[in-house]
């Protein structure tokens, strides 16, 4: 435990960053304090903040150009060719965050009910070896309740 030197609090060692010149190794005040108190000095030193963001951009602008959005406007196909590889890259991820988004379901509770349901389609049975497409998610669209994993056909 340690007493905070500007709100006189005693907290545990956790709540106090790291100094390595001082005696024990932390700064005299907490994390809250000391984050405060940055919040004050950017206010208070707006030019100083804006001119060190303009030189650290002049310094990394090569790294920042490459990457920027307008680069992409400006090379339309090379856009297009590095969001298809990702995509082609990232399957499994693009799998995970569209079943969050649309059904509110992780990818392994996808896989449990696929596992549920033997590879296979709940209506028809056709197993997914059979099927050119991924199982689809059947689900209300008024509750959201997740029903089981159709074929595109029987969907």
């Amino acid at each position: 435990m340690k007493i905070c030197r500007k709100c006189k609090e005693n907290k545990q060692l956790t709540e106090y960053f790291k100094r390595t010149r001082s005696k024990c190794g932390l700064q005299p005040i907490c994390k809250s304090c000391a984050t405060l108190d940055n919040k004050i000095w950017i206010n208070n030193n707006r030019e100083k903040v804006n001119e060190k963001s303009r030189v650290y951009s002049k310094k990394h602008a090569e790294k920042y150009r490459t990457n920027s959005k307008l680069w992409h406007k400006n090379n339309p196909e090379k856009s297009k060719t590095l969001k298809r590889n990702w995509y082609n890259n990232n399957l499994e991820k693009v799998k995970e965050c569209d079943l969050k988004r649309l059904y509110n379901m992780t990818l392994d509770e996808y896989n449990q009910l696929i596992l549920k349901q033997n590879n296979s389609c709940a209506i028809c049975k056709r197993h997914q070896d059979e099927l050119k497409r991924l199982l689809c998610v059947d689900h209300c669209h008024e509750t959201g309740k997740i029903r089981g994993l159709l074929c595109s056909n029987c969907n």
